[in-house]
């Protein structure tokens, strides 16, 4: 049985990031040092963000991040590249899209597309992606149950 990994990665001073098996963007902690409590953002898979109860310490607020994760099914998102807008090449996820993340990178032609297409979406959402020819979104999710969506956008 493989067991999921989790890693805390810290990024800046005041903030950290849970991912699920080195891929998918679960949590982010904000942890002002001035500030006693430690902000939790939980991100489910199509990448919807939700506020949960602020903790004491980080490692509170990662033991409630796996613990909400494991309600979850996370997958690579599927994507499809060849949308063309006057801007150029986009990618189409129609997951981020349902969760009204924004793919704001457009391409000069489909081959620069094919190549940073799955890096990109990674870099703009925090999750995988895979290429596929008829992507078909994963749909909206569904909070846990001590949290709330937010549009926080210290948060995001």
């Amino acid at each position: 049985m493989n067991l999921p990994k989790y890693t805390r990665f810290q990024y800046g001073h005041d903030e950290s990031r849970i991912f699920l098996d080195d891929a998918h963007v679960i949590g982010i902690l904000d942890h002002p040092r001035e500030d006693s409590e430690v902000r939790v953002t939980f991100c489910g898979p199509s990448g919807t963000r939700f506020a949960m109860p602020a903790v004491e310490d980080i490692t509170g607020g990662v033991s409630s991040i796996i613990t909400a994760s494991l309600h979850y099914d996370y997958r690579a998102h599927e994507i499809a590249i060849g949308y063309v807008s006057a801007r150029g090449y986009g990618v189409c996820c129609p997951t981020c899209h349902t969760a009204g993340t924004v793919l704001s990178r457009f391409y000069d032609c489909p081959f620069e597309a094919q190549e940073r297409a799955v890096a990109d979406h990674e870099d703009l959402c925090g999750q995988p992606a895979v290429v596929v020819a008829k992507p078909v979104s994963r749909g909206p999710d569904r909070p846990p149950p001590n949290a709330w969506p937010t549009e926080d956008p210290d948060r995001s």
